[in-house]
C-alpha cells in the first residue's frame, strides 16, 4: 500500500494539529524537567557506558580524515591488545581491508579528540538483537569491482553494509555460576539495489519481506563472532577501522635527531693526488672501482596517455571509505582528501545470566 498524495496531506494536517495543541503552554515544572533531561544528555556525550540499555550493544561511528600515517600512528598502539574473537578471522577481516583494535573504554573519548573527526559522531543502541540487524551502511553505487583476500569480486549495484546482531550467554557455560556474557556477531553484506531502493521509498508502507540476510550476498566466511566477558583484560571496547591491507601502522619513534644522517650539501671527492680523511683525521680507504651498468630493460607496451587508472578498493575501504578532491587556497593541483567512517563497538555487560521463568 502507498500513500496517494491526498492521504498524505491529511496525514500531514493531523500531525501539525496534534502538534499545535500541544505546544501551547506548557507547565513550568515539565519545562524544566524536559531541560534537565537534555543536560543530562549533554554531560553523558561523551561516556562509554551510560548510553542505552542494561545489556546489549552501542554502536558508534564517526568519520575522520587524517591521513594514513597519522591515523597509524594513533592506532598502532592498540594493536597489541587482544581482541575478544579467533585470531584467524581477525587476519582475514584485516587482508580485506577491515583492521579491530581494542580500545579500553575510558580511552575512547581521548581517541576520538585525536582523530580529528569530521562532524558530529553517530550512536545506535542496538542491545540484544537475536536476529541480523543493519549496523552501517556505505554509499549506494553502481557496478563495481572490489579486491577480497582471494581476487577480485565484481559486484551488481546495490550498497555494502555491515550486519550485527548480539544475544547474552552465560559464562563459564559448563558449570551454573550465573556469570553472563556477551556474544556479539558481525557479518559483511552487499545489499542488492532493487532492496536499496525499496528502503528509501519514503511512500512505501508495506516492510520488507524478506529477511535482511536475504537483501544480498552475505560474505559469510568473513562471520567474526565476539565475545565480551566481565573481569576479561578490563571493560574494551572494539574499534573497526577501513584501511589498505598493504599499509602497516607504526607508532612514532624516538630516533633521536644525532641519529638521522645530516642531509645538506655533498662532499666533493678530492683532487688527484690528494687523500681524503674523516673527522678524527684518519685515512679513509679508496671507495672500490664501479661496477659496469646494469643493461636497460626491454621497452614494455606504452602506458595508455591520461592520469593512472585508481586501484581497487578491498571490501573495507569500498564500505567505509571515500577518497575526494578539494582545492586549497593557493592555484595549483586539486588536494586529495579521504574520508573513513570508523565504528566503535561497546559492549554492555549484564551482571548474570537469567533463563525466562528461572528464578535468581
Amino acid at each position: 500500500m502507498r500513500l496517494t498524495p491526498a492521504m498524505l496531506g491529511l496525514v500531514l494536517a493531523g500531525v501539525g494539529a496534534g502538534a499545535a495543541g500541544c505546544g501551547g503552554n506548557r507547565p513550568k515544572g515539565l519545562a524544566q524537567r524536559d531541560a534537565l533531561a537534555e543536560s543530562a544528555r549533554a554531560a553523558s556525550e561523551e561516556s562509554p557506558v551510560t548510553y542505552g540499555g542494561d545489556a546489549g550493544v552501542e554502536l558508534r561511528w564517526l568519520v575522520t580524515d587524517m591521513p594514513t600515517s597519522r591515523l597509524g600512528a594513533v592506532l598502532a598502539r592498540y594493536e597489541t591488545n587482544p581482541v575478544p574473537g579467533d585470531a584467524e578471522t581477525m587476519e582475514l577481516w584485516r587482508a580485506n581491508g577491515l583492521r579491530m583494535v581494542a580500545v579500553p573504554l575510558d580511552e575512547i573519548a581521548g581517541l576520538r579528540a585525536r582523530l580529528r573527526v569530521v562532524g558530529a559522531t553517530n550512536r545506535q543502541w542496538v542491545g540484544l538483537a537475536p536476529r541480523w540487524v543493519d549496523a552501517v551502511t556505505g554509499p549506494g553505487t553502481g557496478p563495481r569491482t572490489i579486491t577480497m583476500h582471494d581476487g577480485h569480486l565484481e559486484l551488481p549495484a546495490g550498497r555494502l553494509r555491515l550486519l550485527v546482531r548480539s544475544w547474552v550467554v552465560p559464562v563459564p557455560p559448563e558449570n551454573d555460576s550465573g556469570e553472563a556474557a556477551l556474544r556479539v556477531e558481525l557479518v559483511p553484506q552487499h545489499q542488492e539495489a532493487a532492496h536499496v531502493a525499496a528502503r528509501a521509498d519514503p511512500l512505501l508502507l508495506t516492510p520488507e519481506k524478506r529477511p535482511t540476510e536475504a537483501q544480498g550476498l552475505v560474505f559469510a566466511r568473513l562471520r567474526a563472532a565476539l565475545r565480551f566477558a566481565r573481569g576479561e583484560n578490563g571493560p574494551y571496547a572494539v574499534v573497526l577501522v577501513p584501511e589498505d591491507p598493504d599499509v602497516r601502522w607504526e607508532a612514532p619513534s624516538g630516533v633521536s635527531a644525532e641519529a638521522t644522517p645530516p642531509v645538506g650539501e655533498a662532499v666533493p671527492p678530492p683532487a688527484p693526488g690528494e687523500v681524503a680523511r674523516t673527522g678524527s683525521g684518519t685515512g679513509a680507504p679508496n671507495p672500490p672501482p664501479a661496477l659496469p651498468a646494469a643493461p636497460a630493460p626491454a621497452p614494455g607496451p606504452a602506458r595508455p596517455p591520461g592520469p593512472p587508472s585508481p586501484a581497487i578498493p578491498s571490501l573495507g575501504e569500498a564500505m567505509l571509505l571515500a577518497r575526494t578532491e578539494r582545492r586549497g587556497d593557493t592555484a595549483g593541483a586539486p588536494e586529495e582528501r579521504t574520508l573513513r567512517a570508523i565504528v566503535i563497538l561497546i559492549p554492555h555487560v549484564p551482571a548474570r545470566f537469567t533463563v525466562l521463568g528461572r528464578s535468581g
